[in-house]
């Protein structure tokens, strides 16, 4: 009781000068930050308060508070994270108080760490192809925002792949994170976020680099698409380059939006308006893919048939029809089976009685499946599920792909 009388006394007092390092500032790819600060301060023996100013956006149950270096340390007796004030008011700081138990006098040091919301970054990629479509210029840069009202003025900042706010409702069933060096990215080239600022840190510009435009059929839902591809589509055209050092990259590119312009005689065209979409990250070595369009001249309808066997299968026949005046090559995705745990399920095991060991839990059955009798080569992604064909149409050309998925 005599720590919080005297706590209550001291906050009429002004706050006791600090010295500080650069905080540090590690920001997630869910939109939540990891600030922290070390600080050092003068107190005297017995009972004191420290006090900080905090983002106003910041977790009140994040908010930890230890001293390093000094034995014994200082008792933390009381905290007080002044969050949520009644004005609603999200632009004020939020003040943090803490009552200190000193065992002696003298220069302390404390780290204080806590989650901040309304930070994010984001990977943006931009692509302006040449009339002739056959190369194009890209710059790719690290976007960082800050949504919040706070000043983040001579900060360390970092980015993470993982997401930080373990307190929403959609990361609490994730495992507890395990940070490692790959998992973290210092931007050395950033070292303030004002309030609403948006900064973004160049990675790669290229003036020009050869560019594949290739006709594509991918025929499985996306994962945010709430309906399935209908049949008779039209082929989308992919723009498509390889992340090597031979085309001038060959780094590591984060995923984000892409925007996509090619030069025509009236100016910029933006190709992707209506599909402006995230791009997942794409390591050294991988191809970088993105719609820019579609091929109204060709088009694809989709059959499918049970198999005439004991064991479960389909044939699958894919025709694809063109009415272009020159040739084109096709690449055509669609979704298979490759294995699924739906079999006959083991008996459920016998609980022993006291003193026998219980029965070893046996693994639910799984049935694999294959592809035959296909009409042409193909390449199975097993990673995904999905079973991939390229083929060249002819002008005016109608043909068939055809191909079983069956159990084995």
């Amino acid at each position: 009781m005599r720590h919080i009388v005297v706590f209550l006394a001291l906050l009429l007092l002004s706050p006791l000068t600090a010295t500080a390092e650069p905080p540090q500032l590690v920001i997630g790819s869910d939109g939540a930050a990891v600030l922290r600060e070390t600080f050092t301060v003068e107190l005297d023996a017995g009972a004191q308060v420290i006090s900080r100013s905090l983002p106003a956006t910041v977790q009140a149950g994040s908010v930890l508070l230890r001293e390093t270096g000094a034995q014994p340390p200082a008792r933390i007796v009381l905290q007080e994270v002044l969050a949520g004030n009644p004005d609603n008011a999200s632009y004020k700081p939020c003040p943090v108080r803490w009552a200190l138990d000193v065992p002696a006098a003298g220069g302390r040091t404390f780290e204080l760490t806590c989650v901040v919301l309304g930070l994010e970054w984001e990977g943006r990629h931009t692509l302006e192809i040449t009339p002739e479509g056959d190369k194009a210029s890209y710059q790719g840069a690290l976007r960082v925002v800050n949504e919040t009202f706070h000043d983040f003025a001579d900060v360390r900042v970092s980015v993470a792949k993982i997401p930080l706010n373990f307190a929403s409702d959609k990361n609490r069933s994730l495992p507890p994170a395990r940070f490692s060096n790959s998992d973290l990215s210092p931007l050395s080239g950033i070292t303030a976020l004002p309030p609403g600022a948006s900064v973004s840190l160049l990675l790669a510009s290229l003036p020009a680099f050869p560019l594949t435009l290739q006709a594509n059929f991918s025929l499985v839902r996306e994962k945010d698409s709430p309906v399935e591809i209908p049949d008779g589509n039209f082929a989308t055209w992919m723009a498509e380059w390889e992340n090597t050092e031979e085309n001038g990259l060959g780094i590591p590119l984060p995923g984000g939006m892409v925007m996509i312009y090619q030069t025509l005689e009236g100016g910029p065209y933006l190709l992707n308006a209506k599909t402006q979409r995230d791009m997942d990250p794409i390591p050294p070595g991988k191809i970088f893919s993105v719609g820019v369009g579609s091929e109204p001249g060709i088009t694809l309808e989709k059959t499918e048939e049970r198999t005439q066997s004991e064991k479960f299968g389909k044939t699958v026949v894919l025709t694809l029809r063109s009415t272009l005046k020159e040739p084109r090559e096709v690449r055509v995705v669609n979704p298979i089976i490759l294995s699924t745990p739906r079999g006959p399920r083991p008996p459920r095991p016998v609980r022993p009685s006291r003193g026998q060991p219980e029965e070893e839990k046996k693994e639910e059955a799984e049935t694999k499946f294959t592809v035959t009798d296909a009409s042409d080569p193909y390449t199975i992604r097993e990673a995904d599920q999905r079973i991939e064909f390229m083929i060249t149409l002819k002008p005016g050309e109608e043909r068939e792909i055809k191909y079983t998925n069956t159990e084995l």
